[in-house]
């Protein structure tokens, strides 16, 4: 792992620098992607910075929308991606490979390297706060506001607004340094955490077709149609795994959603049991209590259940 001021003298030397994230973003990889692209262009106004990638933004009337480059555009460029532990991840693999030199943020439990240049913070409560600390490192004073604002919303969005263990001291003092560029608190927390009439219904149907195991487990699995009459997609509806998590005695909970026909993707969580080893069998990953799985079949799914349900009743 490279230094902070090692990775810094790196993005000194292009003119031209392209910021990834992983495919499906959440919050947390939004908000790193858009708040390190503005932190470089406040930076270095005569250098290039793009925001790249192929899927739109989860909110692109506060976060833009990534755009996609050639490879010609790219053949000098530099790569930087955020929250992302495995190539198969990164949106827009094809431009991330035509870049000349790259660079990745993350802190997921680490995976094979991605490229020889990374900071990778296990510990870390999001990939937001690693952004927030990198740029503090650097500057040592406050940020322009519109880099903050997206920090702070990835960071209380990947630690539920610093109420989950990976919330430590220094993700409360790197939280604190954004705080210093004046943010509304507030509306960012409605940014974050408000949800549309649709999403708030499709949970309440999400809630109503779960199977809650009296060992503390709770699982879902969530058809089209399930969740295309309320308006909501896939992507949508996996984000709404988070209303099990509010249930007092609940150990572990997962969703899975069809994407296609016999293809689901999984969202598990946990308070306290380690359940990303399960994902990582399955070709997933992610957190120690909070982890995806994609494609899975139906009888997988099954599978992920079955062990699911063998680690909370131990």
């Amino acid at each position: 792992m490279e230094s902070f001021d090692t990775l810094f003298a790196i993005m000194q030397q292009y003119d031209r620098i392209v910021v990834f994230r992983h495919i499906h973003p959440d919050y947390d990889a939004i908000g790193s992607q858009a708040g390190l692209a503005r932190y470089l262009k406040h930076r270095f106004p005569s250098k290039i910075i793009d925001i790249v990638g192929l899927e739109p933004s989860i909110d692109d009337k506060f976060i833009e929308n990534p755009i996609q480059l050639t490879v010609e555009q790219l053949k000098d460029a530099l790569a930087i991606v955020v929250d992302t532990s495995t190539y198969d991840r990164i949106d827009g693999v094809q431009m991330w490979d035509a870049c000349k030199e790259h660079i990745f943020f993350d802190h997921h439990v680490k995976g094979p390297s991605l490229t020889t240049h990374e900071y990778v913070d296990e510990k870390a409560s999001s990939c937001a706060e690693i952004i927030g600390e990198f740029i503090q490192t650097i500057e040592g004073k406050p940020v322009n506001k519109d880099v903050a604002e997206a920090l702070y919303c990835g960071m209380i969005a990947d630690s539920i607004r610093f109420s989950i263990n990976t919330t430590t001291a220094k993700t409360l003092k790197i939280a604190g340094y954004l705080l210093e560029s004046d943010l509304d608190v507030n509306r960012l927390n409605n940014q974050v955490f408000q949800t549309s009439m649709s999403l708030y219904r499709f949970a309440n149907q999400l809630r109503n077709i779960a199977t809650y195991d009296d060992h503390g487990f709770v699982y879902c699995v969530a058809n089209k149609q399930d969740f295309e009459p309320f308006g909501v997609n896939a992507q949508m509806a996996k984000t709404k795994v988070s209303v099990f998590g509010e249930i007092r005695g609940i150990q572990a909970w997962a969703v899975f959603v069809e994407e296609s026909e016999d293809c689901y993707s999984a969202s598990l969580r946990s308070h306290t049991l380690q359940i990303n080893d399960i994902a990582m069998e399955y070709g997933g990953g992610g957190h120690i209590c909070a982890a995806g799985i994609p494609k899975l079949t139906r009888k997988q799914c099954d599978e992920v259940i079955a062990r699911l349900q063998e680690k909370v009743n131990k």
